[in-house]
């Protein structure tokens, strides 16, 4: 699982709430790229989250324009999206095989980039405070803090510099409003219509494990819809000046199943379970 390459690509953050607007259907044309940005967000978590996903993730890196087979591999998960956390297995010429692994992809972490349906509009976590709180409070007053009886709500992480329509979507230059080293979005491409979120560009370095050296490195993330959820299609890296690399993580056989068995997610059991292990 484990590759050469550490990506320190963060979540994109953009913590965009305000009350609660009618998203129209089509665009007044005296939008600003902030109510832009806004609806594209509101539109993003309108989409139920299905309680679990299952998928096909292939990893492909090319150094020097060369596939690096060592770190190219295929993946299938099945994941559970109230936490993430996902049992994976190796595909080798397109048969599941190989032992059963835990995994929590996610995109701040030297791990595949995930799950497919991962939240990129995730708000950032409030600033430590001596009060501890469950990760569902915390997120929920990251996004719209409570002062006696009025909800007020914030966009911590993200401005809209600027909008443009191209064809049929809006392309948003945003910037951070804190923490650019975390937030790292610089283009979003949205429906101009349905405000859908359909492309991210965001800056990155890639780093060597082992070592302190890193290069600059571009990410481009398409979306797409399916059974009505946003969902991850293909993400793409690759790295500027000084070194020639670049990886890509395309998903497939997407299904969004009702129920999958709760040892799924317990690793301690997988040995008791080894003769269960999925197939398909």
């Amino acid at each position: 699982m484990s590759s050469r390459f550490v990506s320190g690509l963060l979540p994109l953050c953009i913590a965009a709430l305000i009350a609660p607007i009618h998203v129209a259907a089509q665009a007044a044309p005296d939008l600003t790229p902030e109510q832009i940005l806004i609806r594209a967000k509101q539109t993003y978590h309108a989409h139920a989250l299905p309680p679990y996903v299952v998928y096909t993730v292939q990893r492909k890196e090319r150094t020097n324009g060369l596939i690096d087979f060592a770190d190219s591999y295929t993946l299938r998960l099945w994941c559970r999206t109230s936490d993430n956390a996902c049992l994976a297995r190796h595909v080798v010429n397109g048969r599941i095989t190989g032992p059963l692994e835990n995994l929590f992809p996610r995109f701040n972490a030297a791990i595949d980039p995930g799950p497919v349906t991962a939240d990129l509009f995730e708000p950032a976590l409030p600033r430590k405070s001596g009060v501890p709180t469950s990760p569902s409070a915390t997120a929920a007053s990251a996004e719209i803090p409570t002062i006696g009886a009025v909800r007020v709500t914030v966009e911590a992480d993200f401005r809209a510099r600027s909008a443009r329509r191209v064809g049929e979507t809006y392309e948003l230059e945003v910037e951070p409003r804190r923490d650019p080293d975390r937030n790292r979005a610089q283009t979003m491409t949205v429906d101009a219509q349905s405000f859908e979120l359909r492309r991210v560009i965001a800056r990155d370095r890639l780093y060597i494990l082992g070592s302190a050296t890193s290069y600059l490195e571009t990410f481009t993330i398409e979306l797409r819809l399916l059974e009505g959820h946003p969902i991850l299609d293909r993400v793409r890296g690759a790295t500027g000046e000084g070194y020639d690399s670049s990886v890509d993580y395309t998903y497939t056989d997407i299904a969004f199943p009702t129920m999958l068995p709760l040892w799924y997610f317990a690793p301690a059991t997988y040995g008791a379970h080894v003769g269960e292990a999925p197939e398909r």
